[in-house]
């Protein structure tokens, strides 16, 4: 089909989806199978409960062997005693309710799986040994962060490699804009929030000329998405020419399959530019609508080298998605001249696995940090891993700062974050909430020469439970970038002190403690 065929078929493809009447979403019948199996789940339980007396010794003892055994888990103790408070409280309800959802099955094949992928994949992301000596004799560089990262992460740190950093998502989404349109070979993207709109839909016809042209577009987006997309949304991205992957789409079944997101940002285009931070494709991330004041986010865009990274990050996780196997070589070809003496090193993090990736990187950073170290993230939610290392810190004499939102997009998440507060303060951490809106970036820097940027919260979904990528960077320059993006937005922020803390409505303190208990399994 030639190119103007296959234009006019795209346009008609289009304006049927437009035409189409959506009475009932399938989403929402599947949710409604995922709450009748709650219910059975309690009808059991009830009926059960009943002959509780008579096997009562039996449940003492199964209780008494599923807490040892969650003791023994190589998980955070936050998140064991998550479980274990309701297996002693309730016996039966939590010792079925840990089995259905922790022993299935599902994300542990999913874990193999991508693990068999990683261990071909990874192979073509190999350490520049020059690189990597250059940094061991680096009087300002934690060469064991970096060693880290390439030993167990599989992912090279890299110095020919130009950084271009977005402190709003409107300049993100302008530059995007024209990156896609000098594309010439692929396009690789991979979000987790997609929502039609000015952003979306003006990306979406750009891409839609790059397929015209030749250009291999692929387009992955996480399965939740389907609440608040039109029905059959995947098959009108196929219409106009994309290849297309929903990351774990929601299924009529109750399982912890459905707790591991894909919260990550990727955009490789052509091996040469990559995107990554904290914007997603709607137009709240770029100011075109109003939703909870001023949306304040950061994104970063790549060129040179650590793009190759980016590239195998997407094709791991589209492979894991539609479980075909991928040549990468015909991917990562292209030679790079961009100059540039910053050491770079993006790297991602997976869960239903032993490490921790994006979590060890922040502890590492605040365990390293001399003389400051300046947080934003939207959510703070964290483990007591990341507690215990933020409050060492502030301990420690070290200037840390922490950003906030000022107006939350989730009230008790919000709320929970806040009960944090009170002990954060009292150990010399000063905490800033921005008043215009809702802050989104996630960012870390320290003493001048140590940078993160990525897609990582301080809650502990985003530490433990969803796939996730970030970019570690040792440069001054870009340091001082992130500081005075972080300095810049302050002086909009209002500082909350003990006082102003204590000023919250009692019971308003006391739902945020209550509700931590809850902080694992949220």
């Amino acid at each position: 089909m030639d190119k103007e065929k296959l234009k006019t078929k795209f346009a008609e493809d289009k304006e049927k989806f437009k035409r189409k009447k959506h009475w009932i979403k399938p989403i929402f019948v599947v949710t409604i199978l995922i709450i009748l199996q709650v219910f059975l789940f309690v009808w059991v339980y009830n009926k059960f409960t009943a002959r509780i007396n008579i096997v009562n010794s039996f449940w003492t003892i199964i209780r008494f062997i599923l807490i040892i055994y969650i003791l023994n888990l190589d998980k955070p103790m936050d998140y064991r005693m998550a479980w274990i408070i309701p297996i002693a409280a309730l016996p039966f309800f939590g010792i079925a309710l840990y089995l259905l959802l922790e022993i299935i099955p599902g994300p542990k094949q999913l874990s193999r799986r991508l693990k068999r992928i990683k261990s071909v994949n990874m192979q073509h992301l190999e350490q520049d040994p020059e690189i990597h000596e250059e940094i061991i004799s680096h009087k300002n560089i934690d060469y064991g962060l970096d060693r880290y990262l390439n030993n167990i992460a599989g992912y090279p740190i890299y110095k020919n490699s130009k950084l271009d950093y977005f402190t709003q998502g409107e300049d993100y989404y302008k530059s995007l804009m024209e990156d896609i349109k000098q594309a010439k070979d692929f396009i690789f993207i991979e979000f987790f929030i997609i929502k039609p709109g000015k952003m979306l839909d003006s990306i979406l016809d750009l891409l839609e000329e790059k397929v015209l042209e030749g250009v291999d577009v692929r387009f992955m987006y996480d399965g939740t998405n389907d609440y608040h997309i039109p029905s059959d949304y995947k098959a009108y991205l196929e219409s106009r020419g994309l290849e297309v992957v929903v990351f774990a789409p929601v299924l009529p079944i109750l399982s912890t399959y459905h707790n591991n997101r894909d919260h990550r940002k990727i955009i490789s285009i052509d091996n040469k530019i990559a995107y990554t931070g904290g914007l997603n494709l709607a137009d709240e991330y770029i100011n075109e609508i109003d939703r909870f004041g001023h949306w304040k986010d950061n994104g970063l865009r790549v060129e040179g080298d650590a793009v190759r990274s980016f590239t195998v990050m997407f094709l791991n996780l589209w492979e894991l998605s539609n479980g075909k196997e991928y040549t990468l070589e015909r991917y990562l070809n292209e030679n790079h001249d961009t100059i540039s003496n910053a050491f770079v090193q993006p790297y991602d993090d997976s869960p239903n696995d032993s490490e921790t990736v994006g979590e060890n990187v922040y502890v590492d950073i605040l365990n390293q940090a001399k003389d400051y170290c300046y947080i934003m993230t939207p959510y703070l939610i964290p483990s007591d891993r990341v507690i215990n290392a933020i409050k060492f810190a502030g301990k420690r004499g070290v200037d840390v700062r922490l950003m906030m939102p000022g107006r939350p997009d989730k009230k008790i998440p919000f709320c929970m974050s806040r009960s944090y507060y009170q002990g954060l303060i009292e150990s010399g951490v000063k905490i800033y909430e921005y008043t215009p809106g809702f802050l989104h970036s996630k960012s870390f820097v320290s003493d001048d020469k140590t940078s993160v940027v990525g897609t990582v919260n301080l809650d502990f979904r985003s530490l433990h439970l969803h796939y996730e990528n970030g970019i570690l960077v040792y440069d001054e320059d870009f340091a001082w970038t992130l500081k005075n993006d972080f300095i810049d937005t302050q002086r909009l922020c209002q500082e909350i002190t003990l006082s102003s803390y204590k000023d919250l409505s009692i019971f308003y303190r006391l739902a945020g403690k209550m509700l931590r208990i809850l902080a694992p399994l949220m």
